[in-house]
């Protein structure tokens, strides 16, 4: 959930084109630090709906497996 949470802003963060440069903490806006949020954010929001999909898979079909009687 975490990871859905944090890859959306950077990725809305980075769409916006509010970054701050991380070498220059001057530079609000770099294109280079624009498409490594956008970058980030995809792939974050991408492991965190794999991980969901995961756990809600684990949950239908090993329930007593994961929580023992």
């Amino acid at each position: 959930m975490a990871l859905l949470i944090i890859g959306s802003w950077r990725l809305s963060d980075g769409l916006n084109g509010v970054v701050i440069g991380h070498t220059n903490p001057d530079i609000h806006f770099s294109e280079t630090t624009v498409a490594q949020e956008i970058t980030d954010g995809i792939i974050e929001m991408s492991l965190g709906t794999l991980c969901s999909v995961v756990l809600i898979i684990l949950l239908l079909t090993k329930r007593r497996f994961l929580f023992p009687p």
